[in-house]
């Protein structure tokens, strides 16, 4: 997650680096009249009267841990909090599945609101060890749609102060060993006489440590955990991440003020621990008291909540560390290469958010695939690599119309479906009197005009049909399975091709793409999210000929999957939560409104529209089936890409070296890591092709 500074502190002086003497980290202040958070304050309001420095100070991470330890917690506030939370965690799709995963889940079980019922009798000692459990039992879902930041997680972030660490093979298919960046860069360059790789993280075996940062992270496949760890050029295209990876930018304390790298050669690297603030009220805090009251009690004017981020601007050159491309969206989302006389490569680094670029933009990505796509038929290539490495997903329309330009005569086969319980089943009633105009501005599900079901064919007539039988999918009652109304959906500035108003001006058909599905191929890293965990989804099961190789992952032989981000459907924010429910509320207190199921005892399993201290959040709403007949979500599916591959030295530095290999391995009778080649792999190779 890119880390955002707000303004004022870029008028903060920078801290020199760690171990640099007397000018170095703040590390070393203790002020008796003020406590930890006092005394942090205070310093930095010192370091404010410098105006001509830009960079935010890099602080020792031990007091700012200090300062947030120090947060008090009040258990009564706590309690309320966690019941009023489970009204929100209640919108998540897959609680039950989670308690008992079937075998094919790659993640341990995990009891979201048991958990939850825990914490509310625990006694904490300061509202961040609250805050700490909170983001513990959430992340143990695995799931990148379902995400609470709790107060004392937000104004500081954490990182180790370090270029990065890097997983490296020596020809692709043995075991990798791990690197410091530059030791790496070393390798490539063949100058990499007296390197030596990590071998231990403080005293633990290497790989062994990391698989346990990895556990904290979103993913729900290991390997695309392990993935997330090391500095990545695919981290930089659309510039909203960090690229050095989730070991340096840990963004909570890691649970030390320094870390031990030592190599095989037997030499040791100190890492210190550091924060960069990221709230600019930190600078009005006196103490910790203030810290707690300023950051996590709700604010008496609502208006005081609302953000004021700004939209990012169009990237000013073409992805970094990426050759030319031969076309690219303005923000780097979607761009174009030839790799060879006979291949193109589309990397699709994000499918965007719904209205951050404005309402022409839509229209500019789909324009930069066809593009892409006009480019590859006019020069006579033939062969289409689709990189979705590094892709956290994005736009629903984007999305399905990305599909229907590469397969303008297929539907996609999929079906979702949300969770039924009280509060959903009680706002999916009171919407019923909206009118499809209306309902499309809910933006849910819950508004049963908005959605059809998953052939297109039928539209729901009431709310009943929508929320379906009682009949549960993997231990959870779910609603009738369902697709977003694609006519409705589409419009002239966001189509899908073939729906809606693009079909008014273009036709229900399109232009076939230059590619039959056997010259297709996908590859990933794994970290392939949401509306990216779709498309793969729906281009492998629409085209079966499409193979995928998947780069990286733990160093053991055998099967990556290609899919190892959050399969799930909507993600909800909290606060779309709050104004669903609240606009709910008010409807059934109207008079007239006599048909839902027990008004007042339904509103009362509302979620309460502000909670008793500030979170930021949001739920998978929707759990996503590979057809209306299938009974197990694809998030707890596993599904193996054909062949697996780690990285080399070179292609950690030079993507078109990965692009190679991908093609090698697909077309070219390249071999596989071990035990990781599928049939249809096999038989593409002409024989047993593993390493």
């Amino acid at each position: 997650m890119r880390i955002h500074v707000p303004l004022l502190f870029t008028l903060l002086v920078p801290a020199t680096t760690a171990g640099s003497g007397g000018d170095g980290p703040l590390d070393a202040w203790v002020d008796a009249p003020l406590d930890a958070c006092g005394s942090l304050s205070r310093k930095l309001n010192e370091l404010g009267a410098d105006a001509n420095k830009t960079e935010p100070p890099l602080l020792a991470g031990q007091p700012v841990h200090d300062c947030l330890q120090s947060l008090p917690y009040d258990g009564n506030i706590g309690k309320r909090f966690v019941r009023e939370l489970s009204k929100y965690f209640e919108f998540q799709s897959t609680l039950e599945t989670l308690k008992s995963p079937p075998p094919t889940y790659a993640s341990d079980a995990t009891d979201i609101l048991g958990g939850l019922e825990k914490m509310a009798d625990k006694a904490y000692k300061s509202q961040n060890d609250f805050d700490l459990d909170l983001h513990s039992l959430v992340t143990s879902a695995h799931d990148e749609h379902f995400l609470v930041r709790s107060c004392s997680l937000t104004v500081f972030a954490f990182r180790r102060d370090h270029e990065g660490l890097v997983s490296v093979s020596k020809d692709g298919l043995a075991l990798p060993e791990l690197y410091a960046l530059s030791d790496a860069a070393l390798l490539g360059r063949g100058a990499g006489a007296g390197v030596s790789p990590v071998a231990k993280i403080d005293g633990q075996d290497a790989n062994e440590a990391l698989e346990r940062i990895a556990n904290m992270s979103t993913p729900q496949d290991p390997d695309a955990r392990y993935n997330d760890l090391f500095r990545s050029n695919y981290l930089l295209t659309t510039g909203e991440h960090a690229p050095n990876g989730s070991f340096v930018n840990c963004d909570l304390w890691p649970g030390a003020n320094s870390t031990t790298l030592t190599f095989a050669n037997g030499s040791s690297v100190e890492i210190p621990t550091m924060a960069v603030p990221t709230k600019p009220e930190f600078l009005n805090t006196t103490s910790a008291k203030d810290a707690f009251e300023i950051f996590c009690l709700p604010p008496k004017n609502k208006e005081d909540e609302k953000g004021g981020e700004k939209k990012r601007p169009p990237a000013p050159s073409s992805p970094e560390g990426f050759p030319p491309p031969l076309a690219r969206d303005p923000y780097n989302e979607v761009s174009g290469y030839f790799l060879d006389q006979d291949t193109t490569v589309m990397y699709i680094a994000s499918f965007g958010p719904e209205d951050e670029e404005g309402d022409a933009f839509p229209v500019t990505y789909a324009n930069t695939v066809r593009d892409i796509l006009a480019k590859s038929r006019d020069t006579g290539r033939t062969k289409l690599l689709l990189d979705m490495s590094g892709n956290v997903g994005g736009s629903f329309n984007r999305l399905f119309n990305t599909f229907r330009i590469l397969f303008p005569d297929k539907l996609p086969p999929v079906a979702l479906r949300f969770r039924r319980h009280t509060a959903a089943e009680t706002i999916v009633h009171s919407l019923k009197g909206l009118n499809e105009s209306a309902a499309l501005e809910a933006a849910s599900s819950l508004a049963f005009r908005v959605v059809k079901t998953p052939d297109q064919q039928r539209k729901f007539g009431s709310p009943d049909e929508i929320l379906g039988s009682d009949k549960t999918f993997s231990r959870v009652r779910l609603s009738a399975a369902y697709l977003p109304d694609f006519d409705l959906l589409s419009k002239a500035n966001n189509p899908i091709a073939g729906f809606g108003q693009d079909a008014a001006r273009n036709g229900t058909g399109g232009k076939p793409s230059p590619f039959t599905a056997e010259n297709i191929a996908i590859m990933t890293n794994g970290y392939c999210h949401s509306s990216c965990a779709a498309f793969v989804h729906m281009l492998t099961s629409t085209a079966p000929q499409i193979r995928t190789v998947a780069f990286g992952g733990r160093p053991r032989p055998g099967p990556m999957q290609a899919i190892g981000g959050v399969r799930g459907g909507l993600v909800m924010p909290f606060e779309q939560i709050a104004s669903t429910a609240s606009n709910a509320s008010k409807i059934l207190q109207d008079p007239a409104v006599r048909d839902a199921p027990d008004n007042c005892t339904a509103r009362r399993e509302l979620p309460a529209p502000q909670l008793p201290l500030r979170v930021q959040g949001s739920v998978n709403y929707e759990s996503v089936f590979a057809s209306e007949a299938d009974e197990t979500p694809l998030q707890f599916q596993r599904q193996d890409a054909d062949c697996r591959l780690f990285y080399t030295v070179q292609n950690i530095f030079d993507p078109t070296t990965t692009w190679a290999a991908a093609k090698k391995a697909v077309w070219g009778g390249g071999r596989c890591v071990d035990g990781s080649a599928s049939n249809a792999q096999k038989q593409q190779a002409g024989g047993c092709k593993a390493g």
